[in-house]
Parts: structure tokens; C-alpha cells; sequence
């Protein structure tokens, strides 16, 4: 685990700097920004448990990341859940899978209600505080499929 560690945190780095020199992105990647990046490297971060690291890549990704993007705040969104979730805070880790679902309300896609629906599931042990049921009568609305 060590090397993969170090190889993403070298890949991240790298793209960090290519990003920055401000030269013409290679073409089909002029979408991809700052934002996107700490969105990404925050991802990252959270794959190798470091929630330390990704909670504020994830956090100046959402911040910087358009009101218009419901995707793909949403799918930020769960992230910082996710990391919530692995520090062992239930209660917001689930009003930001709520959050995330009801932001993306209009535009909801498969990758965003597999994803809380997988932290839906994590979150079984708290099913008993406030949060967690709330999202849990959240979630028997939703449509199936």
C-alpha cells in the first residue's frame, strides 16, 4: 500500500504542477480546473483513508466548484460523508448524503444515488439517531431503479 500511497500522492502532485504552469491544456481537458482537481485529489485522499487531507480538498472543491455543477457537488458532497463516516460521525455524514440528494433533486444520476445508497448502508449502526433515520424515510421516497 505503501507504494500505491506514494505513486498517487506523486501522480497528484505532478498534475498539480502541470495545472499550474499555465500552458494550453492538452485538447478534450480544458474542462478539467482547479476544483476538479482538489475534487479529485480530495477522492484520492479519501481511497487511502487520509481524511485529515481530503476533508479540505474536498471542502475548497465544493466552495470553488459552480452552484450550476448539481452533479458534481453532489457527488463531492458524498464524498465528505464518506469521510465523515470513517471518523466515526453519523450524524453528518448523513445530513450531507441528504444534502447531496436533495441538491441534485432534478438531476439525479445512477453514480449519485449507488453512491448514498452505499453510505446509506454504512451508516446501519446509527440507524437510531435523528439523522440517520431522517435519511432513512429520505431514501423510501426516492424511486427505485
Amino acid at each position: 500500500m505503501t507504494g500505491d500511497r506514494e505513486g498517487s500522492l506523486r501522480a497528484l502532485d505532478r498534475a498539480y504542477a502541470v495545472l499550474g504552469s499555465g500552458g494550453q491544456p492538452a485538447s478534450g481537458t480544458d474542462f478539467f480546473d482547479g476544483p476538479r482537481l482538489n475534487g479529485v485529489a480530495g477522492t484520492v485522499y479519501l481511497a487511502l483513508g487520509d481524511t485529515a487531507h481530503a476533508v479540505p480538498l474536498l471542502d475548497a472543491a465544493l466552495d470553488r466548484r459552480a452552484l450550476t455543477d448539481a452533479k458534481g457537488r453532489a457527488l463531492i458532497t458524498l464524498d465528505l460523508a464518506e469521510c465523515r463516516i470513517v471518523e466515526r460521525e453519523p450524524e453528518e455524514a448523513a445530513r450531507l448524503t441528504m444534502g447531496a440528494l436533495r441538491s441534485a433533486a432534478g438531476s439525479l444520476v445512477g453514480p449519485i444515488v449507488d453512491r448514498a445508497r452505499g453510505l446509506h448502508a454504512q451508516l446501519a449502526p446509527w440507524r437510531t439517531t435523528g439523522a440517520v433515520t431522517d435519511l432513512d424515510a429520505h431514501f423510501k421516497e426516492l424511486p427505485r431503479g
